[in-house]
């Protein structure tokens, strides 16, 4: 069943947070303004799903007492602006606002067609009557819903102030997002924010948020369950597939942005969902942002802190079709017929990798433990150094929980640095040359590209 969008609804008690409206609301995706009377307050601000082609502002009226129903009564106004293709002109847009509301709708007829075409409508909602002033125009491409919903005991007296708030909105051209003004010079855009926006089963996981912002003034949203800036680095962005994306706008020190799943596949699974996010640009490297997730109407506070992109070189095996990643900056040199390849730097330093699956190994029995295999590997590789070559090796260090041993070939001046590792379905050899590290330096950035490459 499609799902309906209600944008009146809230007139009775609501159990929500509320913010106080400022003077002024302005919305120049959507193409419109509204001074907005002292003490009216925000329920809902969403200024750009543009996964249901709309945007919403919620109000809520002080509240006034009510003979008949003998209670003090919040009304509601809204104007929700509507981007869809099956809304062309007004009487597209009268159309397909009465079928959202037509579980709840009673009655309807005309009463005006100045300054917009409107209705008035009468609805039942759980039981309970409620009478509305509703104001349809279509300009310049969009529809605007105006709407003001009463109880039956408080319509005559809000309506007045609500036709005089009417006067003072202003529709314009909309302004197109990447017209929307944004000084990436306050932003970096070399890296990720992230900030843990989430806990779940009781600590055991943890929620992390991560945006990533474009030169273009597109941003990228995504959450993941795990704190690992240079992993999601390697995919998340332009090239993932599903992310939430959206623009940016600032000025000075306030930002905002909405991103939505509409060009992602997980939109068949999850629906259409849009996260609002608004804030404050504390420096270049934090953010102070409220979230607002998909029409909820509460809003979270996080700090997002920046990540820069580690340099990196990445090393494709076609064989098992995994990529090899190596931090800093590399130039393939050499490949081997094996399928071993080795790159070099600037400093002449040179890293051979390789990586095979674990029952490849001579000597591979199924059920071996991941350390097993690993001496497998070093018994296997060790004994052709020593007996072929003429080699002194040393094991340097061995790491059974991580399954790894790191060991060293030396002949006359020459000495070569290895690590051979095993996380189960995979074996890994990785190689250092250069006789200007220390042995410590060598056997640390050794253990650094295994445990960011195994499984």
């Amino acid at each position: 069943m499609k799902k309906k969008y209600f944008t009146f609804l809230i007139i009775f008690m609501v159990i929500v947070q509320m913010t106080y409206a400022q003077s002024d609301y302005k919305n120049d995706k959507y193409g419109f303004s509204a001074q907005v009377p002292e003490g009216w307050s925000v329920y809902g601000n969403l200024k750009d799903d543009a996964a249901n082609g709309r945007a919403i502002i919620d109000w809520g009226m002080p509240k006034v007492y009510s003979e008949l129903e003998k209670a003090n009564i919040e009304n509601a106004v809204a104007i929700t602006a509507y981007k869809r293709e099956e809304i062309k002109n007004q009487e597209d847009l009268v159309s397909f606002h009465f079928y959202q509301i037509s579980p709840i709708l009673d009655s309807k007829k005309i009463i005006s067609e100045n300054p917009y075409h409107t209705y008035e409508v009468n609805t039942i909602r759980n039981g309970l009557k409620y009478k509305s002033q509703t104001m349809f125009v279509y300009q310049n491409g969009i529809g605007y819903v105006i709407n003001f919903t009463a109880t039956p005991g408080t319509y005559d007296i809000n309506a007045p102030k609500f036709e005089s708030f009417v006067k003072n909105i202003k529709l314009y051209k909309a302004i197109e997002p990447e017209k929307l003004h944004y000084d990436i010079s306050k932003i970096n855009t070399n890296g990720l924010y992230i900030a843990k926006t989430k806990v779940i089963k009781s600590g055991e996981i943890e929620i992390y948020t991560y945006l990533r912002f474009y030169d273009d003034g597109t941003v990228y949203a995504q959450a993941v369950n795990s704190y690992a800036p240079q992993n999601v680095s390697r995919w998340f962005g332009k090239k993932g597939r599903f992310e939430k994306n959206g623009y940016f706008s600032n000025k000075d020190t306030q930002i905002e942005f909405t991103v939505n799943n509409s060009e992602s596949p997980d939109i068949r699974l999850e629906g259409p969902l849009s996260n609002s996010f608004e804030g404050k640009i504390i420096d270049k490297n934090n953010l102070k942002l409220s979230i607002q997730y998909n029409n909820n109407t509460e809003k979270e506070t996080f700090d997002f802190v920046f990540v820069p992109d580690v340099e990196e070189f990445s090393i494709y095996f076609g064989n098992i079709d995994r990529k090899i990643y190596i931090p800093g900056k590399w130039e393939e040199h050499q490949k081997m017929k094996g399928g071993q390849v080795f790159i070099i730097n600037k400093d002449k330093t040179t890293v051979g990798t390789v990586i095979y699956r674990s029952n490849q190994l001579p000597g591979y029995k199924k059920g071996m433990s991941k350390n097993e295999i690993a001496k497998l590997y070093f018994e296997w590789d060790s004994q052709y150094f020593e007996s072929e070559l003429n080699y002194k090796v040393e094991i340097i260090q061995e790491d059974k929980e991580n399954g790894s041993i790191v060991w060293m070939a030396k002949k006359d001046d020459l000495e070569s640095y290895f690590l051979f590792g095993c996380d189960g379905e995979y074996i890994y050899n990785f190689t250092i040359d250069d006789m200007n590290l220390s042995k410590e330096t060598k056997s640390e950035f050794l253990k650094e590209i295994y445990m960011e490459n195994k499984k």
